[in-house]
């Protein structure tokens, strides 16, 4: 097994069985880039776009492997969420990112859900 698929395995396991908290978004960026997650995802209403390319994906083709809330910062930055998003059918994996506070994103009812995303809730899951 050679040093990055011995991390990305280990790292895995570490956020499948702890809860782990990142303190910055770009720590827990990183991190999830590492484990493969290095395709940056878009949203639409009721679907996700990969960033820069022609391709979309509706609510039945992407899972979310994992969510991450930030608190927004003293100075004036929106809170935040970040979505580790997988297409296994595509064989891709990503991140979201979407905004609480003042610069919301419209999403349909049913990505709300699937997302766990309600801007008017508190930044708490």
């Amino acid at each position: 097994m050679n040093h990055h698929s011995f991390y990305q395995k280990y790292f895995s396991l570490k956020l499948d069985k702890m809860n782990v908290e990142f303190k910055r978004k770009s720590e827990a960026i990183d991190s999830l880039k590492a484990l493969g997650y290095t395709t940056q995802f878009e949203l639409d209403s009721d679907s996700i776009k990969v960033a820069g390319r022609e391709m979309e994906f509706n609510l039945e083709e992407f899972k979310v492997d994992h969510q991450y809330k930030f608190e927004a910062f003293e100075n004036g930055g929106d809170a935040s969420a970040l979505y580790a998003i997988e297409i296994p059918k595509e064989n891709l994996k990503g991140t979201l990112t979407l905004s609480y506070g003042k610069h919301i994103q419209l999403v349909s009812p049913q990505m709300s859900k699937k997302l766990n995303y309600n801007p008017e809730d508190s930044i708490a899951i």
